[in-house]
């Protein structure tokens, strides 16, 4: 991996932002004036695998460039999942079985619509005793799409809906902590770089990406971004990150109110 300040505008981005998180973002590197972790971006597509809401950040500040870890996306040690849906109390405390008729498919056994998303182009809404899987669809994006609708029609009808791992899911399922699970099949790295590419983008938290090792706590001021060249703000960036010790933590470790399913390498 390496560690490098890259041009905003030449950066590609595959997923749409979440409105609130990019206001809350901003307002904090506004006023602390720092920017704590490196986006993570392919060096050869200039894809930002990880890091949306920080280039709009920046963006939306006039910021021209934005600190990066530069990895080559397809190496195979790099994984791309995805985000399922949790389906959890809110106006109503029970499973959304009236969804399942309207969802478009067939009522499964659990495991049956849980395997079926794995190799199809579908969803399936998954609750302890019933899950149903969508149509068929042409293509991933237009999985992403009903799945972007469906979540719509979830919040509308007064559930809230959170974010977990493919893994979490079930045992969050079992434990009582959510009332169903949306799952679906994991993107292509093909597919997310095509999409990029075209200047589309996909629903906020489609991918989840898996590389061997994150780089966490780079710390790099904000004012040093502005007012110099590209190359003089990477001198600068270098001779920032040589000071500092990296200190490597194991795959799992809960870091900032996340676990991390990757080594992390946090300088300090």
């Amino acid at each position: 991996m390496v560690l490098e300040v890259v041009e905003t505008k030449a950066l590609r981005l595959h997923e749409e932002i979440i409105p609130e998180l990019l206001a809350r973002l901003t307002q904090d590197i506004e006023k602390e004036d720092v920017i704590h972790h490196p986006i993570i971006v392919d060096k050869n597509s200039l894809v930002v695998l990880d890091g949306t809401h920080r280039v709009e950040a920046f963006n939306s500040m006039g910021l021209s460039c934005v600190p990066a870890c530069l990895v080559d996306y397809m190496d195979p040690r790099i994984k791309v999942g995805c985000w399922y849906r949790t389906v959890e109390k809110g106006d109503s405390n029970t499973p959304p079985r009236d969804l399942f008729e309207k969802s478009g498919g067939l009522k499964l056994e659990k495991a049956s619509a849980y395997n079926a998303v794995k190799s199809s182009n579908a969803i399936a809404l998954v609750s302890r005793d019933i899950a149903a899987i969508s149509e068929q669809y042409r293509d991933l994006r237009e999985v992403y799409q009903a799945l972007k609708q469906l979540e719509t029609q979830l919040r509308n009808s007064g559930y809230t809906i959170g974010y977990t791992t493919e893994e979490m899911a079930e045992q969050k399922l079992q434990d009582g902590s959510i009332l169903a699970y949306v799952a679906m099949p994991a993107l292509t790295k093909t597919v997310i770089i095509e999409t990029a590419l075209s200047g589309k983008r996909f629903p906020c938290k489609t991918s989840r990406h898996v590389i061997p090792a994150r780089p966490m706590g780079v710390d790099f001021p904000v004012c040093k971004l502005r007012g110099r060249s590209l190359e003089a703000v990477n001198q600068c960036f270098y001779f920032w990150v040589s000071k500092k010790k990296a200190h490597q933590f194991p795959p799992g470790k809960d870091f900032e109110g996340r676990r991390y399913e990757e080594s992390l390498f946090v300088l300090e």
